[in-house]
């Protein structure tokens, strides 16, 4: 039915700006598992950024 589970953290660091000396770098650290099944990947993540704002990421397959 399904296949391996991978789990993980990381940290991501970015930023996108139109002036070079605005740059302002944000980042988020970040923990999830992703799981091979039937339909593809399943991958479901959270991130916290050190202002303690935080998000949840989920995706199907690989498109989407």
């Amino acid at each position: 039915m399904g296949g391996k589970i991978y789990w993980g953290g990381w940290y991501e660091a970015g930023s996108a700006f139109n002036d070079p000396g605005t740059v302002v770098v944000r980042g988020t650290f970040n923990l999830g598992v992703i799981a091979e099944t039937i339909v593809g990947p399943i991958a479901l993540a959270t991130s916290v950024s050190p202002t303690g704002e935080s998000r949840v990421n989920f995706s199907i397959g690989r498109l989407f």
